[in-house]
């Protein structure tokens, strides 16, 4: 679906990005994102944790039944600290490094995605179809989180980017699935207003892009349509 959009629809691709990545994942299933969101906003626990890597599929990657109290309190260790954009891989890679002497691998999908969900952008979640998006766009990913992280925003500050992401943001509050989404009951104008001025959103719609042209599809699941 993403190539077709990209090759396709090009005046409107980002349009349809920011469309998929509302009604799929901020409103759809349930919430999903929205909800971890607002969860990590108070202390994070191995509860939590568990909650968060089994509804997006990160448990298997652990061995048995992991204890996640360590990965719990390194995150909170961060709860009161502002992580500025270029401290981020720094951080990300000292704690994949610490958390691989706990748990006996990198999990480095699992403390990108709850980095997250505690301080949305400028974190930049690890996934391997948005990495072969980049890849596919020549913008060398590399094998590491730093040059994951320098591709991505590379292509997320490219002018052309920006411009996609203003038109299909300031555009969203107006789409029919904006008024889908109203007219269900499942947020109020105001609700996406605030949605599609965040950096949260800018944020996931690069990542609905890159994960499309890397070959990657978010399913239907009931509550997203």
């Amino acid at each position: 679906m993403g190539q077709h959009i990209r090759r396709d629809h090009a005046d409107v691709a980002w349009r349809l990005y920011a469309e998929i990545y509302a009604n799929k994942m901020w409103f759809g299933q349930n919430n999903q994102d929205k909800t971890f969101v607002e969860r990590f906003t108070e202390a994070v626990t191995h509860d939590l944790l568990h909650d968060l890597f089994c509804k997006y599929g990160l448990i298997r990657n652990f061995s048995g039944s992991p204890d996640l109290g360590e990965f719990a309190c390194m995150l909170n260790g961060y709860r009161d600290q502002a992580i500025a954009k270029d401290r981020v891989p720094g951080v990300v890679e000292q704690e994949v490094a610490g958390m691989k002497k706990v748990y006996g691998f990198e999990p480095l999908s699992a403390v990108t995605k709850s980095f997250w969900m505690m301080k949305q952008h400028p974190i930049v979640i690890k996934d391997n179809k948005a990495r072969e998006g980049l890849r596919r766009r020549g913008l060398r990913p590399g094998t590491t989180y730093s040059t994951y992280y320098s591709a991505w925003f590379q292509f997320h500050d490219d002018p052309e980017t920006q411009r996609g992401l203003e038109d299909a943001l300031s555009s969203f509050p107006q789409s029919s699935t904006a008024r889908k989404i109203i007219d269900k009951g499942r947020a109020d104008a105001a609700e996406i207003e605030r949605l599609a001025r965040s950096s949260l959103m800018r944020n996931r719609v690069v990542d609905m892009r890159l994960l499309y042209e890397g070959g990657g599809y978010l399913e239907d699941v009931e509550g997203a349509s």
